[in-house]
């Protein structure tokens, strides 16, 4: 689902044109309506958002006439991709080209199928995902539109302002938050000043789930501790990139709250079970214990070369462990230390690692736990030796300058 691109430094914005219903939301709920109109409505800006469901409307008019039996061409279904809305969202996928009429072809194989399609145009590739993204969005009509009410009505973006308290500083958001909601692929994406949710995930996420993946995309864009791909570096930089990512996904797996993220099971794309909570505090566990054990076999080596710390990138890379790590030694953080000392360690990555080991030695490990349950995950979080916390603290902080 995480998909972001590009800098919310990008000011040349697209004009909101034909939006049937446009939000400004205090939190709250505070202040008076200055401006009733019909499809409009204006509070007191306590906390200025906008949000248009513009893209949604226009997608099921399009489905609307199929239904009352109008053969819509493909030429037509084109159109539906030059409205600002879609075409920001299709201009997002900046190292890719996504064109209007490829867009226009898939919605048509979604809607009508590809035997539809002109001859000349059957053989050409398709995208299975945004096709199949496209019909649940059909599946669900009924509560995608009540969704998407709901969204109008409520405080979502508020809500999103409130989820990163503590951590980005005042002022960091746009002074206005704009949402605009599209049918298209299960994703959500900030591009030109512009939050873009796709509308079967904003029902499948629910009113509590999304405002906390819009509050980590935020995250991510706006303190992002730069660096590289850990596979370009040389020598201990490969760790010190692969610690640099995690330090990266603590904030936005706190916020996200990945050990209870859940979708709608009705929706056939992001629905089913949930994390396992136990499943990702022992991929976490695991990734740790062997990262301390390998780097005192690497430390101890002097004949090391790039092999070596790659077999300490690929702990996490194998495990896919990345994110789950992150949220652990957050945990781990919030729990003996308090969330205003982890808020603070996330300034710098040798304060995460550093401030992780203290939390570690701040209480006795717990005894009478049966081994790989949460509860002794927890109690029990893998530290690293006094040697290799050191040396971390250290290399880290000359490394990151």
């Amino acid at each position: 689902m995480r998909k972001i691109v590009t800098s919310l430094a990008a000011h040349n914005r697209a004009i909101l044109a034909l939006v049937p219903l446009l939000l400004l939301t205090a939190c709250g709920g505070q202040g008076t309506a200055t401006n009733e109109t019909p499809g409009t409505r204006a509070l007191a800006e306590a906390c200025p958002a906008v949000i248009t469901d513009h893209g949604v409307v226009t997608f099921y008019a399009v489905l609307d006439r199929l239904e009352a039996g109008e053969d819509v061409s493909l030429e037509e279904m084109g159109q539906l991709y030059v409205s600002p809305e879609y075409d920001r969202w299709r201009r997002s996928y900046v190292n890719e080209i996504v064109s209007q009429g490829f867009l226009g072809r898939m919605l048509f194989i979604a809607l009508r199928g590809a035997d539809e399609l002109p001859e000349r145009l059957q053989q050409k590739s398709q995208r299975i995902d945004i096709v199949r993204a496209l019909k649940e969005s059909v599946r669900q009509r009924r509560y995608i539109e009540a969704s998407t009410a709901a969204l109008l009505q409520g405080d979502v973006l508020c809500q999103v302002r409130s989820e990163l308290d503590g951590w980005l500083p005042d002022g960091a958001l746009p002074d206005t938050l704009r949402l605009d909601l599209v049918v298209g692929y299960p994703e959500i994406r900030l591009f030109e000043d512009r939050i873009m949710v796709d509308a079967s995930l904003a029902w499948a996420a629910g009113t509590v789930q999304l405002p906390r993946f819009i509050a980590s995309m935020f995250y991510k864009e706006l303190a992002d501790f730069q660096g590289q791909q850990p596979k370009n570096a040389r020598g201990h930089g490969i760790l010190m990139e692969s610690l640099r990512i995690v330090h990266t996904l603590v904030a936005p797996a706190m916020i996200e709250h990945t050990d209870a993220i859940v979708f709608d099971k009705r929706h056939e794309v992001l629905g089913g079970n949930g994390p396992d909570p136990v499943s990702i505090y022992e991929q976490a566990y695991r990734t740790l214990a062997s990262l301390d054990a390998g780097l005192t076999k690497v430390r101890a080596d002097e004949n090391t070369d790039d092999e070596d710390w790659l077999a300490l990138y690929r702990l996490f890379v194998g495990a896919q462990s990345w994110q789950a790590t992150a949220w652990y030694m957050g945990q781990i953080i919030e729990e003996r230390l308090g969330l205003e000392t982890l808020q603070n360690a996330l300034s710098h990555p040798a304060d995460l690692y550093a401030t992780y080991q203290r939390a570690c030695l701040a209480q006795d490990d717990a005894t009478g736990l049966r081994r790989g349950t949460v509860e002794w995950l927890r109690g029990v979080p893998p530290r690293f030796s006094a040697e290799n916390a050191a040396w971390l603290e250290q290399e880290l902080r000359a490394y990151f300058q």
